[in-house]
């Protein structure tokens, strides 16, 4: 079984995963989002650099007065 952690992902499996566009994909690869560019054409995304970098995108509220 594949250590998920390592999972490769395509771009087609990460919009699925995100639920957005590819459009939009490919500006979250623009403002931080790790790709691995394997060619012009090819890129893949490390399950869990996506997650770190949605952690990391995550507004934080506080209490409500």
């Amino acid at each position: 079984m594949p250590n998920v952690e390592h999972e490769l992902l395509t771009s087609r499996q990460v919009c699925e995963l995100l639920q957005i566009s590819r459009p939009t994909l490919d500006a979250c690869t623009h403002r931080g989002l790790p790709v691995i560019r394997l060619s012009p054409t090819a890129n893949r995304f490390r399950r869990a650099d996506i997650e770190v970098w949605l952690a990391s995108r995550e507004v934080k509220r506080g209490p409500q007065s």
